[in-house]
């Protein structure tokens, strides 16, 4: 009785720390086509929880120096939660900028198990700002005297409604940076032949509850894993996202904030 009560509590206590600890990844991408080293965090899946164990999310990323934050989609899991998640977001500070894409959360939020219309697209445009940048099938241009890069934001795939400009193809440009918040838009990518380096995606959440074999049952993406895949010289990546949906908590999937040093030849 007393070794099921211990290991009980040892579950919950895996359970909660998986939940609320947040893993951070540093990862170094080396290309001889970037001159010089730029720094991207990628975050997605906030769905409205902004504090965890080890600090906010801006506390977590203000803690490196970061040229851009790119957001994946699903901030929040309703209306009501998006100006705190907004709020966070404005304290972390960025020498670029932050560039948010839609989630199908930003459509329909869900509420008692069933999916309903949302306004926050509607409120999330309005934030758009210096510093922050909503993307819906749009894209920013970083450029310097040796770079000039391509970020392309898609909206969500989910639904069918992302798209591409095709013009695109004709500018000349030293990397190409495209996200989406589903790993659904690796097919369009594919299928429109659309050239790109990094690919960025969230949505998944690791599966959430990421159960050894259990977990290869529900699986929907099990293409391209989470973390970074290399693809054809080129690279995958897909978020584990920070909050949870329906059901709250992680279960061998910790919420997760990425940083990527984009790095040329002549960088250490």
């Amino acid at each position: 009785m007393v070794f099921i009560v211990f290991l009980l509590l040892v579950v919950f206590v895996l359970i909660i720390k998986g939940t609320n600890f947040v893993d951070v990844k540093e990862v170094k991408i080396r290309d001889n086509k970037i001159k010089g080293c730029i720094r991207i965090v990628h975050i997605s899946d906030i769905h409205g929880k902004t504090r965890y164990l080890n600090g906010s999310i801006s506390s977590i990323i203000n803690k490196y120096c970061v040229d851009y934050v790119i957001l994946t989609g699903d901030l929040c899991n309703n209306s009501a939660q998006l100006e705190n998640v907004m709020e966070e977001l404005k304290k972390i500070k960025v020498n670029k900028r932050i560039l948010i894409i839609l989630g199908n959360y930003e459509r329909t939020e869900v509420s008692y198990l069933r999916k309903k219309e949302t306004d926050i697209i509607k409120k999330l445009v309005g934030y758009n700002s210096n510093k922050i940048k909503i993307l819906i099938n749009q894209y920013e241009v970083m450029e310097d005297s040796h770079n000039k890069i391509l970020f392309y934001g898609f909206d969500n795939s989910v639904y069918g409604n992302e798209s591409y400009n095709n013009a695109l193809n004709e500018e000349k440009f030293t990397y190409r940076i495209l996200f989406a918040h589903s790993p659904n838009i690796i097919d369009y990518i594919e299928k429109m032949g659309i050239p790109f380096d990094i690919i960025l995606a969230g949505h998944t959440h690791g599966n959430q509850w990421n159960i050894p074999f259990v977990c290869r049952i529900w699986n929907k993406y099990p293409r391209f894993p989470s973390g970074v895949n290399e693809y054809d010289g080129k690279h995958i990546i897909i978020s584990r996202g920070l909050g949870t949906s329906r059901i709250p908590i992680r279960i061998n999937s910790n919420p997760d904030i990425s940083i990527y040093d984009l790095c040329g030849k002549e960088c250490r």
